[in-house]
């Protein structure tokens, strides 16, 4: 039974933090200062303290809450005396501008570029407008201070936008346009106190444990620098600047310096390589060009065309001396490479130039033609293939409105008929777009055989892979061999450079990676010296290619060079397949397996059926020991892949992760069983015609086969390209606040086709790593059971379906064993639904269930046994209770679990389950109040979970320890800020550090999720965010994060739904907008967010969610002046605390609701019932320290 993901995989829900506090920080409860209804907030995330407001809070940008506000005058750009870069190029292409300094970057005569884009003199740049350098804020070059271009991690400034004022950036400061120079952001005063921020925190274990929205962030996209995500504050690294800082002009003056020297070592780079190339040192010209790019890569990709300009010339000089159409075909790459990141139509125009003269150049030194020929037009190429994807856009469609099995309930009758117009739609699909492929390829050979003229002897240009199995894309990568009649040097020549002639043609469309052309000092892919491998192309699109010179790659007939090239006579290819199954198959390059599957694509057939009967013949052979070989070793190299658990809320690679398994499988299995694989569809046919497969399961296959390949389909064609990115969660609005550039992810429309994909995917599975064992091992490749709907709805996050089956499975096993029987299985499920019902909110529930489980797992092993499952349910019951409010219960629970699992796995072991049980104690102590507790328990989590999962990997629990990191600095920056003995403004930096854990979460999870993808983490993380922005005093942008939760949560749950997480959200809204001055609407997202929660735990109930909620409505009655109506709902909060934590206890949250209290009490006039509040809560703030 497959084992539900348990609470170290998710992130703690928005409930428990301090007084209130829901999962963000922003939860606690907030005291007004004695300012009637403009008491300002200092933080939306515990219960605030109003005092020491004054001077206090009227911090400068360069010590406080810092706005991008010094900001310098605007500097025109200047065209005039900059120091053009190692830029000379020519008499035919080099463009000066007026008084420009010239390096010596000789381009060669044709091939200059113009001093557009030269390098800048970095002295024009103003600090923070530098190229980017580790953490700094950077613009472009040519810009004046405050008038870098916008660039992706930086600062950006405008030039219409008056003195100082800066553009908004992807990733940089938003929303500070009308700053004026020199003013810092101004800081609200501070008004009265909300438990306003919820806080979302983590927190279980793997297995059987708390999943609830409450638990580890199952993380998603990339890792940001942690020191510049404060507002007004631009990245910050070892020399760098951060705006706030530049209070002079002095050290302006000195940022400026420190920035400078990388731009002119990168100009020291690239005028070195010039050098060389003037004195054909192409070497050394390759080495600085590529340093050169170097420095500037994974910037602004604009910055990156002129080396790559430069890299091209070497390759080009390199292919005029060697004659080598590979050296064409990189300079072509990377030529191509630097168009696509050009900025300006002119730029553009002369790059277009110097690819025709690369091609031309090949023509004249490789094929050896001086006359003058015709060069085919790349436009009509392009255009071509838009038409052929839009025709299979206008397909897919029509499909889809005319057989919808996916509409249809399991038991419906017609459901199997419906599977099979689907499955014969998606098949046709295919064959038109193999026919489009086709058509156009052989159009590019004619026009290159046009210019070589015919070819020397019979050949066969033989398709591979998907271009074999039937299944080709529009976007897919073109893999080929070609078999010719006679191995004589003059034809292999010929076909070579045919080869080579083609390829240019496929680069010059425009959809070729760099790292697919092995050129050895961006991509070197010697596995000795992994860092030879850094250049990583996120610009190019990538859709048809040439197959990659990756070593597992290289299915062309150039192959791993001219000793392993794949232009052979048919007998010899079969003896070069038999040499790789024999010698080479544990390397990863399964030739065999590849060239096995072969299609016409154009030539002779008689040549494909020559090779097909030898290879045929050599299989059957040697009791068949070639076929069992190849299956082995696929097998035995695949299977770990595909034991991972099915269902997955993560980002899912559709090639890796569905596509590709159900064409192994079948291919695998038809090999066992003497069957060469030809197309999917005919293979699958020829195993029921020969018996291997009965009617049924042949139709599940079909269906199977036909989803996996049209869910690769469609997400390529949703994503303009071969980006495997899906999801089966719902998808947001790509515009956000945030104006982040989201990667491209494909949503599937109806999560029913991925049910049934795995409904004949999981039964394979569980076959097919005992397929070598027992390949005539009878199954049924249907599987709907409530186990297998259960896990597939939880991944997708639809709680109540998968409830629903679970439920249904513990009545089926209280049938099967007896409704009182003790059985782990009973056990397990018992377990589970306590997770369900914590998911949809029903804690009480959920307490049951894993109180039944608890109980049951002990009478099992033992009521002393030291056993994992039972440290699980102690876990689960942990989560439970801090969900209900009782911390010092869950406390209590959580160190049960931990103590057994450090005697079950070793104390020092670095295990998933410890360092999920130490995540949750800090949220329980961060609970209870002890925030440097609960810091040092979740930096221990963290610190083990990249031990296990690696340092830089993206992962669903070091996502979730990074968020409740920030949730615990976040706290104790609040704690710092009580308090009369810690320096002014010191919290500041505990708030900040807060931050950048929030972004290093936020990031991550849309790293596994997907940038746009609606999920509980994501959410949950969106919401700290805001609470984070809160407490640095960025209400608007408190409120963009807190609405794009609301927003995404309620996409989840449902938008009537009452849940906790939507509950904390409109209760994060409520305070933010209060501190901007709007009471009324923060007034009615606060009683919002008390009637669901009160909806959720009961009108009657003692919940620290409800008492938070009470609070912040008597904030937000005092704001507008009903200081009676105050009293009332400050009065019933307290006296839920008291009932929480007790009625003696010391705790903060109580102290600060005395504190409030006070206020209120003297607002309305009675000073003795104020004076006693405040005496009260000075004698519990002592008992608290």
């Amino acid at each position: 039974m497959q084992r539900t993901p348990g609470p170290t995989e998710r992130l703690q829900g928005p409930e428990h933090r301090r007084l209130g506090h829901d999962k963000t920080a922003a939860g606690g409860l907030q005291n007004p200062k004695y300012k009637g209804c403009k008491h300002d907030i200092n933080g939306a995330d515990r219960l605030q303290d109003p005092a020491n407001i004054g001077t206090r809070h009227e911090k400068t940008a360069a010590k406080g809450l810092q706005g991008p506000a010094v900001r310098r005058p605007r500097h025109a750009k200047s065209a005039k005396g900059r120091l053009q870069g190692p830029a000379d190029r020519g008499p035919r292409h080099g463009r000066t501008a007026p008084g420009s300094l010239h390096g010596s970057a000789v381009r060669g005569p044709r091939h200059g570029r113009t001093a557009v884009r030269k390098l800048q003199d970095p002295t024009f740049r103003r600090s923070g407008h530098d190229r980017k350098a580790p953490g700094t804020l950077r613009g472009h070059a040519d810009r004046g201070c405050g008038h870098g271009r916008r660039v992706a991690l930086g600062l950006q400034g405008s030039a219409d936008r008056g003195h100082g004022r800066i553009r908004t950036a992807a990733k940089g400061l938003r929303g500070c346009a009308e700053s004026e120079p020199g003013h810092g952001r101004r800081v609200q005063r501070p008004k009265d106190k909300t438990i306003g921020q919820n806080k979302t925190t983590e927190g279980g274990l793997n297995g059987l444990a708390d999943r609830g929205h409450g638990q580890e962030g199952k993380a998603a996209g990339g890792l940001q620098d942690p020191a510049y995500r404060q507002p007004g504050h631009g990245r910050t690294a070892p020399g760098g600047l951060q705006i706030g800082d530049l209070n002079t002009a002095e050290q302006l003056q000195e940022g400026c310096r420190a920035l400078q020297t990388e731009d002119l070592d990168m100009a020291k780079r690239l005028e070195e390589g010039c050098r060389a190339l003037q004195t054909r040192d192409l070497n050394t010209a390759e080495q600085n060009f590529a340093a050169a790019l170097k420095s500037v890569h994974g910037e602004e990709s604009s910055k990156e065309v002129e080396p790559l300009l430069k890299l091209s010339d070497v390759y080009l000089k390199r292919g005029m001396l060697s004659e080598d159409g590979d050296d064409f075909t990189k300079a072509a790459a990377l030529c191509n490479a630097a168009l696509v990141r050009s900025k300006t139509t002119e730029e553009q125009g002369d790059i277009k130039q110097t690819v025709l003269l690369i091609t031309q150049s090949f023509v004249k030194h490789v094929l050896g033609i001086t006359q003058t020929v015709c060069i085919d037009d790349v436009d009509k190429h392009k255009t071509m293939l838009k038409e052929d994807r839009r025709t299979v856009a206008k397909q897919i469609e029509k499909i889809e409105q005319q057989a919808d099995p996916y509409c249809l309930d399991d038991d419906d009758p017609s459901i199997t008929e419906v599977e099979k117009r689907r499955v014969e739609a998606i098949k046709s699909l295919f064959q038109t777009i193999l026919y489009q492929r086709k058509t156009f390829i052989v159009g590019l050979i004619d026009e290159c055989m046009k210019v070589m003229g015919s070819p020397p002897c019979k050949y066969a240009m033989i398709g591979l892979g998907s271009q074999a199995t039937g299944l080709v894309t529009p976007y897919s990568d073109l893999e080929f061999a070609i078999l010719i009649e006679k191995e004589t040097e003059n034809n292999v020549t010929y076909f070579r450079n045919l080869t080579h002639f083609l390829h240019l043609k496929v680069i010059n469309l425009g959809e070729t990676i760099l790292p697919a052309m092995g050129i050895k000092s961006l991509n070197d892919f010697n596995p000795d010296d992994p860092l030879g491998n850094w250049y990583y192309d996120s610009v190019t699109p990538r859709g048809f290619s040439f197959d990659g010179a990756m070593p597992h790659a290289c299915k062309t007939p150039l192959g791993r060079g001219k000793m392993c090239e794949l232009i052979r006579t048919p007998s010899n290819m079969v003896k070069l397949l038999e040499d790789n199954v024999t010698f080479h198959l544990k390397k990863g390059y399964h030739l065999a397996s590849v060239l096995g599957n072969v299609s016409l694509i154009a030539g002779e057939q008689e040549l494909i059926d020559g090779y097909t009967s030898l290879w045929a013949k050599l299989l059957r052979e040697d009791s068949r020991k070639i076929p069992l070989l190849l299956a082995n070793a696929i097998i035995t190299e695949n299977s770990p892949n595909f034991e991972k658990e099915l269902g997955s809320t993560s980002l899912l690679d559709v090639k890796k992760e569905i596509y590709r398994f159900s064409n192994i499988a079948v291919s695998c299995w038809a090999l066992l069983r003497e069957i060469q694989p030809t197309t999917i569809w005919e293979t699958i046919a020829k195993m029921h015609n020969n018996g291997v497969i009965d009617k049924e399961n042949a139709h599940h296959l079909m269906v199977m086969v036909s989803i996996s390949a049209e869910l690769r389909l469609r997400t390529y064609m949703n994503n303009h390209g071969q980006v495997e990115n899906m999801s089966a969660l719902s998808s947001m609005p790509t515009e956000t606040e945030l104006g982040e550039k989201l990667r491209k992810v494909f949503y599937i429309s109806n999560a029913k086709q991925l049910l049934r994909y795995y409904y004949t995917a999981t039964p394979l599975n569980r076959f097919f790593t005992n397929m070598l064992k027992s390949p005539e091992h009878a199954l049924e490749l249907f599987d709907n059971s409530v186990q297998l709907r259960s896990q597939v709805y939880d991944s997708l996050c639809d709680y109540p379906n998968s409830k629903a089956c679970l439920e249904e499975l513990l009545q089926n096993y209280q049938t099967q064993f007896g409704k009182n029987s003790v059985h782990p299985d009973i056990a397990q499920t018992l377990a589970k639904l306590g997770i369900a019902y914590q998911n949809i909110g029903d804690q009480s529930n959920a307490a049951s269930y894993h109180e039944q489980s608890l109980q049951m797992m002990r009478t099992i092993y033992g009521e002393n046994t030291e056993h994992p499952d039972i440290a699980k349910s102690l876990n689960n019951l942990g989560a439970a209770w801090r969900k209900l409010g009782d911390h010092k219960k869950a406390v209590s629970y959580y160190e049960q679990s931990l103590q057994m699992m450090r005697t079950t796995y070793g104390e020092n072991t670095a295990h998933p389950d410890i360092a999920g049980s130490l995540n949750n104690l800090g949220n329980a102590w961060g609970n209870l109040g002890d925030d440097k507790k609960a810091v040092s328990y979740h930096e221990q989590s963290l610190q083990m979970k990249r031990i296990i999962h690696g340092e830089n990997t993206a992962h669903p629990g070091i996502a979730g320890s990074l968020n409740n990191l920030g949730n615990a600095w976040r706290n104790l920056g609040d704690y710092k800020k009580a308090e009369t003995w810690v320096t002014p403004g010191e919290h500041l930096g505990d708030h900040k550090k807060a931050v950048s854990y929030h972004e290093q979460s936020l990031q991550m999870m849309r790293i596994i999720y997907g940038e746009n993808t609606a999920h509980p983490d994501i959410a949950s993380a969106l919401n700290n965010l805001g609470s984070a922005w809160w407490n640095l005093g960025d209400h608007k942008k408190a409120v963009s994060y807190h609405e794009q939760a609301l927003q995404m949560m309620r996409t989840i749950y449902g938008e009537n739904t009452a849940h906790p997480d939507i509950a904390k959200s409109l209760n994060n809204l409520g305070s933010a907008w209060r501190n901007l001055g709007d009471h009324k609407k923060a007034l009615s997202y606060h009683e919002q967010a008390l009637q669901m929660r009160r909806t959720i735990y009961g009108e009657n109930t003692a919940h620290s969610d409800i008492a938070s909620s009470l609070n912040n409505l008597g904030n937000a009655w005092m704001c507008l002046g009903d200081y009676k109506k105050a009293v009332i709902f400050g009065e019933q909060s307290l006296q839920i605390m008291r009932t929480i934590y007790g009625e003696n206890t010391a705790h903060p949250h109580i102290a600060i609701a005395l504190k409030n209290l006070g206020v209120a009490w003297r607002l309305l006039g009675d000073h003795q019932k104020a004076a006693s509040y405040h005496e009260q809560w000075q004698h519990m703030q002592r008992e608290c320290l």
